[in-house]
């Protein structure tokens, strides 16, 4: 979240030294701390996330998705075995129950949470 710790005000700005690699968003990694407020004017927009790269077992599943006909297709993908300790190696011999949650992007916490799903590799 881009908030001082009392919540009263953006905590980080555009670094100005370099362009936005993403027109419109605030990116982690290329932030600076806000010291002159002063140089804001009314209407000026400052973005609440900072989206950051993920990394790590985080960064193990891969999404692709698109809408069509009024429905979402969301495909997952990621390795058999991610070498990470807190991910599942997948055996093609077995069955797998899983949840997803999809969120709305609307600003808010607003998610759906599926029923319980089966990873099932056909053979």
């Amino acid at each position: 979240k881009n908030e001082t710790p009392d919540g009263s005000r953006p905590l980080y700005m555009q670094d100005p030294a370099h362009k936005p690699s993403v027109p419109g968003f605030l990116l982690m990694d290329e932030v600076v701390p806000i010291k002159d407020y002063s140089i804001f004017k009314a209407g000026d927009v400052i973005p609440y996330r900072l989206p950051a790269k993920p990394s790590g077992s985080r960064f193990d599943v891969k999404a692709d998705s698109r809408h069509a006909d009024g429905r979402w297709t969301v495909m997952l993908h990621r390795k058999f075995n991610t070498g990470q300790e807190d991910d599942v190696v997948f055996d093609v011999r077995k069955r797998f129950s899983f949840a997803i949650a999809v969120f709305d992007d609307t600003g808010a916490d607003h998610s759906k949470a599926t029923r319980s799903l089966v990873l099932d590799f056909k053979r």
